[in-house]
């Protein structure tokens, strides 16, 4: 009797781990699915807002402003384009640009030691984003996501593009006395986007990604991924989904399975 229950036990323990782990991986690939979905219709924007004129009141200007997706009852989704010209490049800012964005959310003073750090890690080759950087040269986790936010090791100019740099970072550029004069150019001059995209589930999951892509105009219209992240996350299930398609503020533009 005591074999038979512990095998029993034993038999049951199995069976729920099973489930357990069986309903993880479909919420995982559920989650993947909603994000996957999300960066190709975020090809297919920029895609769109490429082949129009210059002069076509319809294009987008991609600087961050949330787009929102939803794709069906359960789950959406809120898509975010950047040009990268509009981000701060680690490898080239001038101190003047680098430090009222380090300042802005550092809790420690920034120094000529970290700037020099900081470039010297962004320009060596080593890291394939601006987050890799910064907590290499010694930012925590959560400093380093908020600096990456304005932040690129994929632009071609120290100079940010006035109409595709988020409104915040020029706020904060202004705040923190950088001369925008010298740091703003007319209009983007990159065809490198960052998408980032932030997907909730009834499933109880939310995910998030970030991507970097490259535009090939010469090569058939094509995407090259630089380098792609994904973090997800359990939540409750199903709560919160209404009132997240709700708050969240769009673009003017929204996108929809159909």
């Amino acid at each position: 009797m005591i074999l038979i229950s512990g095998l029993v036990v034993g038999l049951n323990s199995l069976v729920g781990g099973s489930l357990r782990k069986s309903t993880a991986a479909r919420e995982s690939a559920y989650s993947d699915f909603a994000l996957d979905s999300s960066l190709e219709i975020g090809h297919a924007i920029i895609l769109g807002n490429i082949t129009l004129s210059a002069t076509e009141p319809s294009r987008i200007v991609f600087n961050g402003s949330p787009i929102i997706c939803n794709f069906d009852k359960d789950f959406a989704s809120v898509l975010r384009i950047q040009d990268v010209a509009g981000l701060v490049d680690l490898r080239l800012a001038p101190d003047e640009v680098l430090t009222p964005l380090l300042q802005a959310f550092l809790k420690q003073n920034v120094t000529r030691a970290l700037l020099v750090t900081i470039r010297e890690n962004a320009q060596s080759g080593g890291f394939i984003s601006a987050d890799d950087v910064l907590i290499a040269s010694g930012l925590t986790a959560e400093e380093a996501e908020w600096v990456s936010a304005y932040s690129t090791i994929h632009g071609r100019n120290h100079r940010l593009a006035r109409d595709v740099t988020p409104i915040e970072l020029q706020s904060l550029l202004e705040i923190g006395g950088a001369g925008t004069s010298q740091i703003f150019g007319a209009s983007p001059t990159n065809a490198t986007y960052k998408i980032e995209t932030f997907s909730k589930s009834r499933r109880s999951r939310d995910a998030y990604s970030v991507a970097v892509v490259s535009f090939d105009q010469a090569n058939g219209l094509t995407f090259s991924r630089i380098f792609e992240k994904r973090r997800g996350r359990r939540s409750v299930a199903g709560r919160e989904l209404e009132s997240f398609l709700q708050v969240k503020v769009s673009s003017g533009l929204t996108c929809s399975k159909t």
